[in-house]
């Protein structure tokens, strides 16, 4: 898998997930009603599947949000938050299967299996995105050019120092010898 394809899909999913939250909220028992039945049609119901919509719309905002930030220079694409949120909705979405199969017989028999399906694909293919994405931010600069002034990091054998921006030899400190940095 290319890192772009990762993105799209994670993109993807983060979109959907916005939309079913925003459906949630506005027509709670269009989302409820196929995953738990007639119960959404009361209160509590409505209550519990707005709730689920805000949950979801918020995973789903998080994720976008993260996925659409712009890399810094010379430090790779910054997906370790995006990988984060795309993770954390992989965690919501098994959470509903295992809710789901707990209790299978009470639910409607094709809306349980919706849910399951959607839900466990939804799982999968996001802790899928979510590995991938975290894994990618470890491998950022790894290609021993310079950062940029004014970072604490070691980048291609030299310190920038944070203060002063004078290169160092690698000492910790950033006096004696250092030449600063335009």
């Amino acid at each position: 898998m290319t890192a772009a394809w990762v993105r799209h899909g994670a993109t993807a999913l983060a979109a959907a997930r916005t939309a079913i939250g925003v459906v949630a909220l506005v027509s709670p028992a269009l989302v409820g009603r196929p995953w738990v039945g007639d119960v959404t049609d009361g209160t509590a119901g409505r209550v519990l599947a707005r709730a689920l919509g805000g949950r979801d719309l918020a995973l789903g905002l998080g994720a976008l949000a993260a996925l659409r930030q712009l890399p810094l220079p010379d430090t790779g694409p910054s997906d370790g938050a995006a990988g984060l949120w795309v993770g954390m909705g992989a965690i919501a979405d098994s959470l509903d299967v295992l809710t789901t199969v707990a209790a299978w017989d009470e639910l409607p028999r094709i809306g349980r299996w919706l849910v399951a399906a959607s839900a466990g694909g939804a799982a999968v293919a996001g802790g899928a995105a979510a590995w991938s994405l975290a894994s990618a931010t470890g491998e950022a600069n790894t290609t021993g050019e310079d950062s940029v002034a004014g970072e604490d990091s070691v980048a291609g054998g030299k310190e920038v120092g944070r203060n002063d921006g004078l290169v160092g030899d690698g000492d910790g400190g950033n006096g004696g010898g250092g030449e600063r940095l335009a």
